[in-house]
């Protein structure tokens, strides 16, 4: 029996540690994106009404919350290692996940309301001139990052 146990332990140890990581770079992901979106606001001299930046506080806020709840799970899943903890970080990355789904809606959601980032132009912006594009590839150059 104390062998199971200690390889149980063993796992929890690990599932922390993946935990930590995980939070941390999504962190990490969603500095960059916020910084990504002020850049693009400062590159196309959006101001605040039309920002992309303001568009996204709700989202980013949200994001954040949930990766500060799946760092909090991933300190006290040592402590207590049992089903319910190992439940509590399934829901805290599910969180998470979703957070990070939603911030494609809302670029969605900025790319249609905002068809062209140019202020007084009816010029159709390409890929890379997008809100999901910068949601995108923000997120997969934090990933070849790491």
């Amino acid at each position: 029996m104390g062998k199971s146990s200690s390889l149980a332990e063993q796992e929890f140890v690990k599932l922390q540690a993946q935990l930590h990581q995980s939070a941390q770079d999504t962190w990490t992901y969603l500095e960059k994106l916020k910084h990504s979106l002020s850049e693009y606001d400062h590159k196309y001299h959006l101001h605040h009404s039309r920002s992309a930046s303001s568009f996204f506080v709700d989202g980013l806020d949200h994001a954040k919350d949930a990766v500060k709840e799946l760092k909090h799970t991933a300190d006290h899943i040592r402590k207590d290692a049992g089903a319910t903890e190992a439940n509590a970080a399934r829901r805290s990355m599910e969180q998470a996940f979703n957070a990070l789904a939603d911030l494609h809606k809302v670029a969605n959601a900025y790319d249609s309301e905002h068809p062209t980032p140019y202020k007084h132009s009816d010029k159709k912006p390409t890929i890379s001139e997008k809100v999901e594009w910068l949601v995108s590839t923000t997120q997969t150059l934090d990933e070849s990052a790491c």
